[in-house]
């Protein structure tokens, strides 16, 4: 690589010019935004991972690597609030996974309540 001094910044020659961005009160270095999108993926994934990926994408009716990445992580902050909920009552329903727990207290309630029936 190429790389020239110019004023305080680096420039390198090849990737085009370094700019200066301020994030959160500090200064960073980097490179200019595109002006289009990348047409390369967002993810590092083995090839069985990326199948399953893509399959969700088809599946969801989604067109974009970061829409499905968004719903997952929503999907996953609301799993992580379900499972804290649903612990206390596993060992009395006597679950061992969050899915099991889920079903025991659904069939407990459906026992007790004419509405369930």
């Amino acid at each position: 690589m190429n790389f020239e001094r110019s004023g305080r910044r680096w420039k390198n020659q090849r990737n085009g010019p370094l700019h200066d961005e301020v994030r959160g009160g500090k200064r960073i270095l980097g490179r200019a935004a595109p002006s289009e999108a990348k047409k390369r993926s967002i993810l590092n994934c083995l090839p069985h991972q990326k199948t399953r990926f893509d399959d969700q994408m088809e599946d969801r009716g989604l067109a974009h690597q970061h829409e499905l990445v968004e719903k997952l992580l929503d999907e996953s902050s609301w799993y992580q609030q379900m499972d804290a909920l649903l612990k206390p009552l596993s060992e009395p329903l006597q679950a061992t996974t969050p899915l099991e727990t889920l079903r025991a207290l659904i069939a407990c309630m459906r026992a007790k309540s004419r509405m369930w029936r």
